[in-house]
């Protein structure tokens, strides 16, 4: 059978060919594309005819960076995005032990919370989730990722006290008596991970139907994901889970997987083991190396090459030495892996590309296409060098939704002018892939295009956008969602873009995003979602 659309507003990402009318699609592929004439003479009693009604479609859409499994894992434990207040925070927790019947010793998680929304602008501490139970162990984290905050019994269960509290590339926060506060941030956050329930395969998978589904919704045909982050699971039980859906017919997305592999020791275990980027199909497939140098802006742990203008006390905490981070770009390269550096901090960001430098020049004349993700503070020099390398931007433009609010006390008024830049780094001829960071912010495109293109949060605030002139158009926001998200991640001769040859992912909009005010972006709707030109979510049947 073959499928055939006709009477559709087609953008195709193509710059060849920008506009269409049909489409011909025959064992995934699409096979021929023009206008309704041409396409209706290819109708044969095998076909199935749909006609589109003139709704506006669009290649699949490609997040760039994003964590699958953790999304899918808000989805089954206690969400706590959108929390108003501490009280709210304990109410919601004890409620969730209430309704799981969590049993006495076991441990309680939540993810998603961040104190800038609440009423009283505190961290919670060890003695707010004492107040949840003194019977569990309790492990609360921020919706960054990057800071949790415990309870008692999981101070006492890792050994931290007033005594010993110090640990390195972390923190455990400690009050004017040097009593930990049960606020744990990056290496002191991993401690705590390391003790959380082990991940069982069959649950990882949960995770994933879990949130496949979400993102189907939203128009996501294909992500860049980094599972390896999830606490519990070890990463060779990531591939083999993604390997089994992948053969029984249970993977209903396209993965390419953001390998998360701290040390040369991993890295050389994985390797070994004959993985490196490019192995698997179009189906799930091994990415690249996923390297977290530094922390966030929130969180005041982003690695910054001047103190935060709020604090001038700290810079930021980087997770690796500059020979630390050099040893592992140069191993991960030997060993065929595609680089994906978090880096958020002007000083981290400029590490990476010191290590990137150093490569030898065998390395160096090759098609790399290492992947900066998040860059979000940035400066002339750095930005050339972006150029110089053939360096991704992988950015999510719905960060702004939070950071326009806080970003500039972090950084004061000359940093904050060269951060979140995208329209500088387009015009200086780099790559921009576009992503979500789910869950850190929601995977739906349509919230990311609309932040790209007004530089507003999701309350229309400021007027006239925050930095005006890094806004993006539709046309450029579309293609960091499509082919150039495509692109960072070597796939842009098979995705992407609606062309003859390719693989055949779409989606059908209730509006035509190109027309429509951009402060209404955010409310249109993906009607319909094709993968290998068959139907994977239908607004109709929810």
């Amino acid at each position: 059978m073959n499928l055939i659309i006709l009477n559709g507003n087609i953008y195709t990402m193509n710059k060849r060919n920008p506009k269409a009318e049909a489409l011909f699609i025959e064992d995934g592929i699409f096979k021929n594309i023009g206008s309704n004439k041409e396409i209706s003479e290819l109708i044969n009693k095998s076909s199935l005819v749909i006609d589109a009604d003139g709704k506006t479609i669009l290649p699949g859409f490609i997040d760039s960076h994003m964590h699958l499994a953790m999304f899918g894992s808000n989805l089954y434990e206690c969400n706590l995005v959108g929390t108003k207040s501490i009280e709210e925070l304990i109410n919601k927790v004890k409620d969730y032990i209430s309704s799981k019947k969590i049993p006495k010793g076991d441990w309680v998680i939540g993810k998603g919370w961040n104190e800038d929304y609440f009423n009283v602008k505190r961290l919670p501490n060890r003695y707010d989730l004492d107040k949840i139970s003194k019977e569990h162990n309790i492990c609360l984290t921020r919706g960054c990722y990057h800071m949790c905050v415990v309870n008692s019994n999981v101070l006492d269960e890792i050994g931290i006290n007033k005594e010993n509290h110090e640990i390195n590339n972390g923190i455990f926060d400690i009050d004017q008596n040097s009593v930990p506060t049960g606020i744990c941030r990056e290496s002191a956050m991993k401690l705590v991970y390391s003790k959380l329930p082990k991940v069982s395969k069959d649950r990882f998978k949960e995770y994933i139907k879990l949130a496949s589904n979400y993102v189907l919704s939203r128009g996501i045909t294909s992500l860049c994901t980094d599972d390896f982050m999830l606490p519990g699971i070890e990463w060779q039980n990531v591939i083999d889970s993604y390997t089994e859906m992948n053969r029984d017919g249970e993977l209903k997305i396209r993965v390419y997987e953001q390998c998360l592999l701290p040390t040369l020791e991993y890295i050389k275990e994985f390797a070994s083991k004959g993985y490196k980027t490019g192995i698997g199909d179009d189906h799930f497939k091994i990415g690249q190396l996923k390297i977290l140098t530094d922390g966030n802006l929130g969180t005041r742990t982003a690695y910054l090459s001047e103190p935060y203008s709020d604090d001038n006390s700290t810079f930021g905490i980087p997770q690796y030495t500059q020979n630390e981070l050099d040893n592992l770009i140069l191993t991960a390269t030997e060993s065929g892996l595609q680089i994906a550096s978090h880096a958020i901090g002007d000083k981290s960001i400029n590490m990476v590309i010191d290590a990137l430098e150093k490569l030898p020049e065998e390395y160096k004349k090759r098609d790399l296409r290492s992947n900066i993700v998040h860059c979000q503070v940035t400066n002339d020099r750095l930005l050339k060098k972006f150029k110089k390398l053939n360096i991704v931007a992988n950015v999510q433009p719905i960060f702004l939704n939070y950071d326009i609010h806080m970003a500039e006390s972090r950084l004061g008024p000359s940093r904050i002018t060269n951060s979140y830049n995208w329209k500088t780094l387009l015009n200086e001829g780099i790559k921009v892939a576009l992503g979500s960071d789910s869950p850190v912010e929601l995977p739906d495109t349509m919230l990311g295009i609309y932040s790209a293109v007004t530089r507003k949060d999701l309350n229309g605030f400021p007027n006239g956008g925050w930095f005006p002139e890094e806004k993006l158009t539709v046309d450029e926001a579309l293609h960091g969602f499509t082919i150039d998200a495509a692109y960072s991640s070597f796939s842009e001769d098979i995705k992407g873009s609606i062309e003859i040859g390719k693989l055949a992912d779409f989606v059908v909009l209730s509006e035509n995003i190109y027309e429509i005010e951009p402060e209404n972006i955010k409310n249109v709707k993906v009607l319909k979602t094709f993968i290998d030109g068959k139907l994977v979510f239908d607004i109709e049947k929810i």
